[in-house]
């Protein structure tokens, strides 16, 4: 397999055009956001959801993040009340925040381990979220990097990495920051920090 490069400064709706067609043949790639690169695919797809725990070498009890184009299709994903939800997506997002809520059937099991709940990103990048809102659906994903290894901060980083093993990788150097998100979980009703990344959450939230 010959894994191609498209730089998003070149022309960006070939970028997505490509991406697009890759994902609907149960394809996967290597994606910017606003933090690290991902890896991801379409949530639909088992078998490109499995490539990307067999390529990683990640452990298939770690649920994948879902990615979203906006406040209001992430909402259709969450189980429950989802006013807690909008309360900090309304302030942070887009943006270096992972909210972790109730998931509802919308999603597979397989996307998240069996677990009833989803890591919810709407990243603060052009690209990825012009290409689900054309999608019309959401992607997974997680870091690019091998399992326990450090994340790829630049496409080149993660050409090396993944070169001939996925389809596609899409470079957008400019919007990577170089660090994680920061996680946080509202599924006991209230704003619990997981893992402090980049984002600060104000306090009183916490």
């Amino acid at each position: 397999m010959k894994t191609q490069f498209i730089s998003v400064s070149s022309n960006l709706q070939f970028a997505i055009d490509q991406t697009i067609k890759i994902l609907k043949n149960n394809g996967i790639f290597v994606f910017p956001t606003d933090t690290v690169y991902g890896i991801g695919c379409l949530h639909s797809s088992k078998v490109a959801v499995e490539k990307i725990y067999k390529i990683k070498g990640r452990d298939f009890n770690k649920p994948l993040g879902v990615y979203f184009s906006d406040i209001d299709m992430a909402s259709k994903y969450i189980s429950g009340n989802v006013s807690l939800f909008k309360k900090l997506a309304d302030t942070y997002l887009p943006g270096e925040l992972t909210i972790i809520a109730p998931k509802n059937e919308l999603i597979a099991n397989y996307v998240v381990s069996n677990f009833d709940t989803i890591g919810i990103r709407i990243p603060r990048n052009t690209f990825l979220l012009e290409l689900i809102n054309q999608l019309g659906q959401p992607i997974v994903g997680t870091s690019a990097n091998l399992s326990n290894l450090p994340s790829a901060k630049t496409a080149k980083e993660a050409y090396t990495i993944f070169e001939n093993q996925i389809e596609l990788i899409i470079e957008d150097d400019a919007s990577i920051q170089g660090t994680e998100s920061t996680i946080v979980s509202i599924t006991n009703g209230k704003v619990e920090l997981i893992r402090q990344g980049i984002l600060n959450i104000n306090n009183e939230l916490l």
